[in-house]
């Protein structure tokens, strides 16, 4: 499995790490064998992403959208 992101958060956890495996062993295997075997790393939690979209990148992309009006039809 590849890491593609890694964040530092607040709230319940510390770390989210989002993590592309192939099928369910390699993501098991990355967990249970590889992960937990940080000592600095007391415990995970797993969730699954079924579907994602891509909204944009970038801080430009997270503001608010334009008012319609600002932008006339043609």
């Amino acid at each position: 499995p590849g890491v593609s992101h890694i964040a530092l958060v607040s709230g319940d956890f510390d770390v989210l790490v989002l993590v592309h495996s192939p099928d369910n062993r390699a993501l098991r295997e990355l967990v249970l064998t590889r992960l937990q075997a940080i000592p600095e790393i007391l415990s995970t939690r797993t969730l699954l992403v079924f579907e994602e979209e891509e909204v944009g990148q970038g801080p430009e992309s997270s503001a608010a959208p334009e008012h319609p009006a600002d932008h006339p039809a043609r």
